[in-house]
């Protein structure tokens, strides 16, 4: 990804930061600066939003992982002001192991959750939730329920988020790939208007009634819709053409391992492998 920096490689994946990112930081660190003038402040801010992305890398790791114990590769992990993005050369095949992959992550962050909550309980460090805040509370405990709310978020059953894949993956074990995906694509669309109307509501009883953000917001949200609906529509009418794509293949004795060509020519994200019906072309071919 352009404007990124390599900063560590652990179990054979690059890990990246993004310029974005940077500024992130650097904004926190004003912004406490700004409001106290105290440079514990500003350690002690910039320190939480760097224990946070820790927490998000590891969250990808769980992802990147899991997925290599079913073979399939993690290109790198690249830090954004939104969080992570890992990128894996494909998506499994079987919805099962998919499944697995998507809940890792948030596993993750239960996991660090559940052992920050000991830590916490052992130590007798616990605070009212009250008083905890994105800059106000004891440190740990703030950690601790940043990963909490990093579980449920990525949890939500909006596709192309963690719990939009395994809703995905949970419906292809009961129906062709291709529709379970235009399934938890149309649950997503309709999560994200939902969240879109409730965040217009709470600034309308706050009192702050934003004219800008009204008029956009529904006019953003609509063109999202058609920009899924538009990808959805391409991957109900892709087909796939070896013979065209790749001419040398009709010179070539195939011996029916599709799983090589499967590399070749199916989507990243393995979207409509099910549906596109090119294994019978490939042994169409291999019996020229």
């Amino acid at each position: 990804m352009p404007w990124s920096w390599k900063v560590v490689r652990i179990a054979g994946i690059d890990v990246y930061v993004h310029a974005t990112f940077l500024m992130l930081v650097a904004w926190i660190g004003w912004s406490h600066w700004n409001e106290s003038h105290h440079l514990g402040a500003v350690i002690e801010g910039v320190g939480f939003i760097l224990a946070l992305f820790t927490c998000v890398v590891m969250h990808e790791f769980g992802h990147a992982l899991t997925a290599a114990r079913y073979g399939i590769r993690t290109r790198d992990i690249t830090l954004l002001p939104i969080g992570g993005v890992a990128r894996l050369e494909r998506m499994p095949d079987v919805p099962l192991q998919e499944l697995w992959v998507a809940l890792a992550g948030p596993a993750v962050n239960v996991v660090v959750a559940a052992v920050l909550a000991a830590w916490l309980q052992v130590s007798g460090a616990w605070e009212a939730v009250d008083g905890i805040g994105v800059a106000t509370g004891a440190f740990v405990e703030r950690v601790m329920l940043a990963n909490v709310l990093l579980a449920a978020f990525n949890l939500l059953p909006a596709f192309p988020m963690d719990g939009g894949r395994a809703l995905r993956a949970f419906l292809a074990t009961r129906m062709e790939y291709t529709r379970a995906t235009q399934r938890a694509a149309t649950v997503g669309q309709g999560m994200a208007i939902l969240f879109g109307l409730i965040g217009l509501q709470r600034m309308e009883h706050a009192g702050q009634p934003n004219c800008f953000l009204r008029q956009v917001a529904p006019v953003k949200l609509r063109s999202e819709a058609r920009r899924v609906s538009f990808v959805e529509d391409q991957i109900q009418n892709v087909k796939y053409r070896p013979k065209a794509l790749c001419p040398f293949l009709s010179r070539r004795k195939l011996k029916g391992n599709s799983r090589d060509l499967d590399r070749l020519f199916r989507p990243a994200d393995s979207l409509s492998h099910r549906r596109l019906g090119y294994e019978k072309s490939v042994r169409d071919l291999g019996r020229r």
